[in-house]
């Protein structure tokens, strides 16, 4: 490993298990080397360049406030206790879309910028409103919204990510999205290309590098990118 770097800067992995799973299942087809870790090929680069990597294994939080109140204590852990940069730089593949950008929005001055992988960015396109709240809920005890889905309806433009985007541009929040353009689980229209829209109208920087051919799959194109590798590492 390279030396540490000297504004001790770090890479934030959601989900955790991405970062930190010991014993994964055997990886997918076509998967590269990814053998012990999911994101063993970023994380193998961001420390060799003397970046720490953090990870906190929460299982599907969907954006809640729950989930962006225990995000924020990791946040002050490891800024206080362990000193590193008052900025992080947040990595959200798939459901950690809406885990990272539910805790950005909320403290958009702690925020450097964010990549996303196939990151859902609207809880109503994925996973839809009847696994977000109720009894088919699949959010862990806890870390749930606590709320009817009839209490989540009235205050969803309080709490859905693509639609509080704007503190991030106002902090100069810097974003690049990957995403399949044949993905069904969570579809890149209302996710990543609706929350690109969104936030070019109000002037913010992101770009959106679309994988053509590509499903929801953790393929090469995503979890071995150099563009992605060259965002989370710029100054």
């Amino acid at each position: 490993l390279g030396t540490v770097d000297k504004l001790r800067r770090w890479i934030w992995i959601s989900p955790g298990w991405m970062a930190i799973m010991k014993n994964p299942p055997p990886a997918p087809t076509g998967a590269g080397p990814n053998d012990s870790v999911e994101h063993q090929w970023y994380i193998e680069r961001v420390l060799a360049q003397g970046f720490h990597v953090v990870a906190l294994d929460t299982g599907t939080m969907l954006g809640s406030p729950a989930g962006a109140d225990i995000y924020h204590q990791l946040y002050t852990k490891v800024t206080r206790d362990y000193r590193l940069y008052y900025k992080a730089r947040l990595m959200g593949q798939s459901n950690g879309g809406l885990m990272v950008y539910a805790w950005a929005f909320r403290h958009p001055r702690y925020v450097d910028r964010i990549l996303g992988v196939y990151p859902a960015t609207d809880f109503t396109s994925w996973p839809g409103l009847n696994l977000v709240v109720g009894p088919n809920a699949i959010t862990p005890p806890g870390l749930g919204f606590n709320m009817t889905l009839e209490q989540l309806q009235a205050h969803i433009h309080e709490l859905n990510p693509i639609d509080n985007f704007e503190p991030l541009v106002v902090a100069g929040v810097k974003i690049y999205h990957l995403h399949g353009d044949q993905d069904t689980t969570v579809p890149i229209d209302p996710n990543s290309l609706e929350y690109a829209r969104r936030y070019t109208a109000c002037s913010g920087r992101i770009e959106i590098g679309v994988v053509h051919g590509v499903g929801h799959s953790p393929v090469p194109s995503f979890y071995q990118n150099q563009k992605a590798l060259d965002f989370l590492l710029a100054n």
